[in-house]
């Protein structure tokens, strides 16, 4: 029988690794008393601040009494060793029905799409209810109004920052292996003296992202106040998305995504302008890579992603242009985070032996954002 009273346990550090930082551990016999059951979610609160954790149970890891955490529970949230954490049970949150309601076919309106994605961000989701929800994308398209709803909450649901002058960026759709142009295209716009704050994200569907890559030749993990640090000396940064609190709860969408290698087009249009709105972005260029190995297998699709772009751009004040650009192979000679990397380097030195198709490519898109801004 499960407790009506809030249970209060001491928390314990457990230095294992299961992929998901949000699990708890509680002692089997307390689960007994208090009719817990192994998978149950649960609220857990300390000094004004609350989430949702799934519990396991052991016999061994930690005494009665005590809530282990794992991952990076203690440091995200701040918790130190032997605090007292209040427990209770939580009932289902309503951004499962939500989820539900989608998986019907039913439109969403934005109280609905608001709740499902700060529930994402705030880990009171499992990683097979935010399947459910990937998959609604695939079932039934979001229509225009949800798109355009949920790039809002999910920039609304993370961190937002914002820079001085005319805020430029330029984003691919993905999916052509090779095609690194976006460090060279932030070298460029950056010596020009225009900000451009590059987020990039890691590999969904390609060997590797540009986050990948550039990682092989620096950091690319910085929080808010070190990338306008960067910003304020170079003009430029080329950071990893999820390194920072820029719209969550896409990152765990992420995450739940890629063992399948597959990203629906609605979530891929939402994470891309989420993100430039969260970084304050006013002049955007947006590469359409089309081919058999691309995301975007056809014209078709392009030109119905192309509108949708326009859409979400328009609705946000983002004065944007599309490049739909047929893809019939690779771009550059490498494939994987290294050889990436060494094609960019060698672009930038001017070697002779530069992957000129990796230059030219660069360069076209580099002057349409130009051309953009001015």
């Amino acid at each position: 029988m499960r407790a009506k009273q809030p249970i209060f346990l001491k928390t314990k550090k457990v230095d294992i690794r299961t992929g998901h930082p949000w699990i708890a551990l509680i002692h089997q016999k307390d689960a007994l008393a208090y009719g817990f059951n192994a998978g149950d979610t649960i609220s857990i609160s300390w000094q004004r601040r609350e989430t949702r954790v799934v519990i396991n149970l052991t016999t061994s890891l930690v005494k009665e009494g005590q809530i282990g955490f794992v991952g990076d529970v203690f440091k995200e949230y701040h918790i130190k060793m032997d605090d007292l954490i209040r427990v209770r049970f939580v009932k289902r949150p309503a951004s499962i029905e939500a989820i539900c309601k989608k998986l019907s076919n039913q439109p969403l309106n934005y109280r609905e799409i608001y709740q499902i994605i700060y529930d994402i961000s705030e880990y009171r989701l499992t990683e097979t209810e935010i399947a459910y929800f990937v998959a609604a994308g695939f079932a039934y398209s979001f229509s225009n109004r949800e798109v355009y709803f949920m790039a809002k909450a999910m920039a609304e649901c993370g961190e937002m920052i914002k820079f001085r002058g005319k805020v430029v960026d330029k984003h691919s759709t993905g999916g052509l292996p090779g095609n690194r142009i976006t460090p060279i295209i932030v070298s460029i716009i950056a010596a020009l003296g225009y900000c451009i704050p590059k987020t990039s994200s890691r590999a969904i569907t390609s060997p590797a992202g540009t986050a990948d890559t550039m990682e092989v030749l620096t950091p690319v993990t910085f929080d808010g106040k070190k990338i306008k640090q960067l910003i304020k000396k170079n003009n430029a940064c080329l950071i990893w998305g999820g390194g920072i609190d820029l719209a969550p709860a896409d990152d765990r969408i992420i995450r739940v995504s890629r063992p399948l290698s597959m990203e629906p087009y609605d979530k891929m249009l939402v994470s891309i302008i989420a993100k430039k709105v969260a970084m304050g972005i006013k002049y955007l260029i947006i590469d359409i890579p089309v081919g058999r190995t691309t995301k975007i297998p056809n014209l078709k699709i392009a030109q119905q992603l192309t509108k949708k772009f326009y859409y979400l751009t328009k609705k946000f004040n983002i004065k944007t242009k599309v490049l739909i650009i047929p893809a019939k192979g690779p771009v550059g000679r490498g494939i994987g985070p290294t050889l990436e990397a060494r094609d960019i380097l060698r672009v930038l030195q001017q070697k002779i032996d530069r992957p000129m198709d990796l230059e030219e490519k660069s360069v076209y898109e580099a002057s349409q954002l130009l051309t953009l801004v001015n």
